[in-house]
């Protein structure tokens, strides 16, 4: 900010120096945003002083950055980054490259989660192909009998909560009015 800030003082005649072709030329030389306005405010203000102390300068061109430094209003500086639809588009830019971040930082940690839940799915489809451990059977539709596991019935299901608390242990439970395929699609 310092270097184009010097640049626009050197390359310019000191009658064209104003405070609004000072920041276009800022915002054509890098991506400047609301944020830097207090930081170039105060820049420039410097760097006026500075020229209207030097005594190799014109004496009018040490007067133009006298004047230019004592009117310099931070005010204008930042109303002039809220309006610029070029600062506005760099603002947005800005915005959407740190959304971007958080959502990567974001899916950095859901991963291993999904990771996580992925293989507790599989572990339990497994578990359910595998027939180990069952400690249920459930008959169904008087034809076919299923070997399941009746905690991770009683998990996920209301109704088999609603059958298994009953203070009865059977091994084998009878639902005649599924059919096998329906009850088969449900487990899995």
């Amino acid at each position: 900010m310092e270097i184009h800030i010097g640049n626009y003082l050197d390359s310019n005649n000191y009658t064209n120096w104003s405070t609004s072709g000072l920041l276009q030329y800022l915002v054509e030389k890098e991506n400047y945003t609301t944020e830097d306005a207090t930081n170039i405010h105060n820049a420039f203000r410097c760097h006026l002083e500075k020229k209207s102390a030097d005594h190799n300068m014109f004496k009018y061109a040490r007067n133009k950055a006298e004047r230019l430094a004592r009117t310099l209003d931070l005010a204008e500086v930042t109303q002039f980054f809220n309006l610029s639809p070029q600062v506005q588009e760099q603002d947005q830019r800005a915005q959407n490259q740190e959304y971007q971040w958080a959502q990567r930082q974001q899916d950095q940690r859901i991963q291993p989660q999904c990771q996580f839940i992925q293989t507790l799915i599989h572990d339990y489809s497994t578990l359910y192909e595998q027939k180990q451990r069952c400690d249920l059977k459930i008959r169904v539709s008087d034809t076919q009998v299923f070997e399941v596991h009746s905690t991770i019935l009683y998990a996920r299901s209301s109704f088999f909560q609603e059958v298994l608390s009953t203070n009865k242990v059977e091994y084998e439970i009878s639902i005649p009015d599924v059919s096998p395929q329906c009850f088969k699609t449900l487990l899995k």
